[in-house]
């Protein structure tokens, strides 16, 4: 099963066994934030109006803009250049090792998702799902 990601925080509390030999599948809905075209890396965060990773301790909650760095070289020639644009959303699939994401497709989304707390709150909820063992 491809989870379900909006937080790229979220990837190493999701997954803390993920390996080189454990990869998971996972499926990040993210906004890019700039792109490298010299190392043809995507800079990206979750989505501005989705639930973060945060950390609070007693009555302080700490939250940070976290910037996540996805390396898509390897799909250069299937990709739609939109992709690449600042403030383009994006849906990335591919396989976390517990340290970066290999990429298999990326693809941009309509920003139209972000307009309905309706669609937002399914989204977040779509997070939650677990596998059928």
């Amino acid at each position: 099963m491809t989870k379900l990601i909006v937080d790229p925080d979220a990837l190493k509390l999701e997954f803390p066994r993920a390996s080189e030999s454990r990869s998971v599948r996972v499926r990040l809905l993210v906004q890019v934030i700039e792109y490298d075209d010299a190392n043809a890396n995507l800079v990206v965060r979750k989505l501005p109006n989705f639930p973060s990773t945060s950390i609070s301790l007693d009555d302080f909650s700490l939250e940070q803009e976290s910037r996540y760095v996805i390396n898509v070289f390897g799909l250069l020639s299937n990709i739609n250049t939109e992709i690449t644009d600042p403030g383009c959303i994006i849906s990335l699939v591919g396989y976390y090792n517990g340290d970066k994401i290999h990429p298999i497709e990326c693809y941009p989304i309509s920003a139209n998702i972000l307009n309905s707390k309706r669609h937002v709150d399914h989204l977040v909820e779509m997070t939650k799902m677990k596998p059928i063992d």
